[in-house]
């Protein structure tokens, strides 16, 4: 078959002969990018596999192949991608500077002429005369002098920073002359440029330094003995502020002659700088102090015993009210029992009414604790605050936040074990409707009980409730405001394996005792038992994931007992374009939805789409496994006139149709049929008749008649049994006339239109077909030969990603793939495949 060479386009550089003078360059790849379109004679694009034979010679016409090689390649709509040199390398000579031409043979054809003369790039032209530099390339001594420069000279501006170093500068060359304002500062000297070693002994006086000219920083450790100050030299206008550390003076070394009255304030000293050894018996009274009275502020921990106190007795005479102190993470009051069961400290309130507190707690502190409980060992059932209460009515514990605004907790609690608890609540009642833990929130936008897990990985619980009753609660959260955004549990994780709520039911087996691993509630009007939302505007989220580990139990169990209205069992919501707002999983059902209704407004399960865009799903059922009979969606209904699946609107799909029935006498197959294809919404009718003196009539069945166009009627019949000729006279919804030569059995097969469909087009805009992630190859479930239909049309590349010039033509907008988790605790990673492969 002739081809021609429609158009080359090549990325080759212009390669010069370069002068042997030059210093050495890394030679670049020896390869060359080469690119054509191929078409056969009638200049119909080649498509597919192709030999290439490549060839570069010296002259447009005859001589020998300076150098060649063949390479394979695959034309898409005629164009080819060739590395030239990655077969057979070129020699080094092969572009000297002088001209060269190409040429190209397609398979046993004849070479392509004419050959196509290889050209420079424009401003690869000037490479040929500079010679080019790099980080590996010597510049000879004396090449760039200061008439190089645009300025004639060579200042600050021509040198990077700290591109001059000591070893470029001669001992004494720099003067004060050198120096822009002639002579060194300090803002010459990098701090603690000068030590003590460029120093005389005695050299520099009180005169030599300017008030707060040598700091802390322009000093070494220990840098200036007493022996170098003279008396009086320095004053406390010359020390920066904690410029002298107590590291920095000899012992002994400042004695009160050195000191001008004053001179030490407390922003000179480090704390601890001075000790009770350096203070002299009776030194410090309170004249000495800036207030004149000694406070607890200016007496640390522990310094006054009862030795010195005038009784010999610490009263409560001797202590102020209430009790401060400064200090933080020091105690006030401190009480210790050593006994097994003993009670350090005590509160008790005997009051029968009002509001007793046996003990109360209060913090002003942004971040204290009103009252604080820890147990510091590392194991066993430890409780960092343990409440009773013996009323009926009482608290065992009772927090209250007050404050009207704010992150205010009522009870917050802590543990550091392994198998601690911050805070928990035990109801050992068994029977009764009690409460572990009951949470209130009075505010319309306030959380009864909040749970916060803030590790950042781990198995961890923002609430973690437990009941023994066998109609007890683990954690019960009551919002009983009527209206604004209440929470009758709240639970909150920050860590990406860790759950807000968690609801597990233990129970080894079966629905025993009715156990529920997280039952919601709610009285309003438009409440919501468990609400979950995953409002996260990427990733897989989840707006519930309930998790059980019992044979017959519910990871989430949701239950809408009205017999009227919209309720709903279970409710999910994400805004996420990738979330769930319910998302199931599971090895035989990953969410199985049951109606007991006995009429026909029953669900079990029930998906809804409101978007008007294209590609929106009311239900989307998804099979990812590449192996298998696997169901992206399946449907069952044991009624006889039921639908196991059924389409309200158009049932559309990109494979064929079937039905399947079991083998007649081979229990190990089935037989599959495949429904029939066509142009148009048909419908048919079949079956026999005889003609009586020439004449036949079809009667039109009800059924048929009912639901076809009465125009575009075919009819087609077949003698039985002789040799005749029949023709169709007269044709109609009512009945159909057929005529003939000879009276004989006859069959027939009716064909019409489905009515209302009668304006079926069979090619319409594409919707289906739309990838939508860049650079992953698309369609992966369909046969290889609709796939390579659509790399045929140019939706997609050879190796089957998205053609992006393709995509931006008809306005495809390509994503880059996200990942999502599946699973819970076994997530794997992997992209959202739909209907068209590809999240859609």
């Amino acid at each position: 078959m002739d081809r021609n060479l429609l158009r080359v386009a090549s990325s080759f550089p212009l390669l010069l002969a370069l002068s042997p003078v030059l210093p050495a360059q890394a030679p670049p790849p020896n390869l060359l990018h080469l690119q054509a379109r191929l078409a056969d004679a009638s200049g119909t694009p080649l498509a597919g596999p192709v030999s290439l034979t490549v060839r570069v010679y010296g002259a447009a016409a005859g001589g020998v192949a300076l150098w060649s090689e063949v390479q394979a390649a695959t034309a898409l709509n005629g164009v080819v991608n060739l590395l030239l040199g990655s077969v057979t390398p070129m020699p080094a000579s092969l572009f000297d500077g002088t001209d060269r031409w190409l040429a190209l043979q397609v398979g046993a054809d004849p070479e392509m002429t004419p050959r196509r003369q290889v050209a420079a790039v424009p401003f690869a032209r000037r490479a040929a005369a500079v010679a080019a530099l790099d980080a590996g390339t010597a510049i000879p001594a004396g090449l760039i002098q200061s008439i190089h420069v645009l300025d004639l000279t060579i200042g600050t501006a021509d040198l990077a920073d700290f591109a001059v170093t000591g070893i470029k500068v001669a001992a004494g060359s720099i003067d004060g002359s050198k120096i822009l304002d002639g002579s060194v500062g300090s803002a010459d000297l990098a701090a603690a440029s000068v030590t003590a070693t460029q120093i005389a002994a005695g050299a520099v006086g009180a005169s030599a330094l300017s008030t707060g000219s040598v700091g802390s920083s322009a000093l070494q450790s220990g840098a200036v003995g007493p022996t170098a100050i003279a008396a009086g030299a320095v004053g406390s206008g010359a020390l920066q502020a904690g410029a002298v550390g107590s590291a920095a003076l000899a012992t002994g070394a400042v004695g009160a002659s050195a000191l001008s009255t004053g001179s030490v304030g407390s922003s000179a000293l480090q704390a601890g700088a001075v000790g009770s050894s350096a203070i002299a018996a009776d030194a410090v009274d309170s004249s000495k102090i800036l207030d004149g009275s000694i406070t607890s502020s200016d007496v640390g921990p522990n310094h006054i015993t009862s030795s010195n106190i005038l009784d010999a007795t610490l009263g409560s005479a001797d202590l102020a009210n209430p009790i401060l102190a400064a200090g933080t993470g020091t105690p006030v009051l401190s009480a210790e029992a050593t006994a097994a069961a003993g009670i350090a400290l005590q509160g008790r309130s005997t009051a029968t009414s009002l509001i007793g507190y046996g003990v109360r707690g209060e913090s002003s502190s942004t971040g204290g604790r009103g009252v604080y409980g820890l147990v510091d060992a590392a194991t066993g059932t430890t409780t960092g605050v343990y409440g009773q209460a013996t009323s009926t009515s009482g608290r065992g514990v009772y927090g209250l936040a007050d404050a009207a605004t704010g992150a205010t907790i009522g009870v917050f609690g802590q543990s550091a074990a392994d198998t601690g608890r911050g805070v928990r609540g035990l109801a050992t009642h068994t029977t009764g409707a009690n409460y572990g833990v009951q949470g209130e929130s009075d505010s319309t936008s306030g959380v009864g009980v909040r749970g916060f897990a803030d590790a950042s990985s781990g198995t961890t619980y923002g609430v973690y409730g437990e009941s023994d009753s066998p109609s007890g609660y683990g954690v019960y959260g009551l919002a009983d405001a009527t209206s604004g955004t209440t929470y009758g549990v709240y639970g909150k994780s920050t860590s990406p394996d860790g759950l807000g709520v968690r609801g597990a039911v233990i129970a080894a087996g079966g629905s025993v005792g009715g156990g529920t691993g997280v039952e919601g509630s709610t009285n309003v009007e438009d409440g919501a038992g468990v609400r979950g939302v995953g409002d996260s505007s990427s990733g897989a989220t989840y707006g519930v994931h309930g998790v059980t580990g019992s044979p017959s139990g519910r990871g989430v169990y949701g239950a809408a007992v009205d017999s009227t209205g919209s309720s709903y069992g279970v409710y999910g919501e994400s805004l996420s374009p990738s979330g769930f707002g319910v998302y199931g999983e599971g090895i035989t059902f990953g969410a199985r939805g049951h109606a007991t209704s006995t009429n026909n407004s029953g669900s079990g399960v029930w998906g809804s789409n409101d978007a008007s865009f294209s590609g929106a799903k009311g239900v989307y059922g998804q099979a990812l496994g590449s192996s298998g009979i696997l169901y992206g969606v399946r449907g069952y209904t044991a009624a006889p006139a039921g639908y196991g699946v059924y389409s309200a609107g158009d049932f559309g799909g990109s494979g064929a149709k079937y039905f399947v029935q079991p083998h007649p006498t081979d229990p190990s197959k089935e037989i599959r049929f495949v429904c029939l294809e066509g142009n148009e919404s048909g419908t048919y009718f079949r079956g026999s008749s005889r003609l009586v003196n020439g004449k036949g009539t079809i009667e039109v069945p009800e059924e048929f008649r009912l639901v076809t166009e009465a125009a575009g009627l075919t009819v087609q019949v077949t003698p039985v049994g002789a040799d005749a000729r029949l023709w169709v006279e007269a044709k109609g919804l009512d009945r159909i006339l057929v005529r003939g030569n000879v009276d004989v059995a006859f069959d027939y097969l009716v064909n019409g239109v489905r009515r209302g469909f009668a304006g079926h087009q069979p090619i319409r805009e594409n919707y289906e077909w739309v990838p939508e992630l860049r650079g992953v190859p698309y369609g992966t479930q369909f046969p290889e030969a609709l796939r390579q239909l659509l790399v045929e049309n140019g939706t997609l590349n050879a190796d089957f990603t998205p053609n992006e010039e393709t995509a931006l033509r008809l306005g495809w907008a390509l994503r880059d793939p996200d990942v999502q988790t599946r699973g819970g605790d076994r997530a794997q990673a992997s992209p959202a495949v739909a209907p068209g492969g590809e999240g859609r």
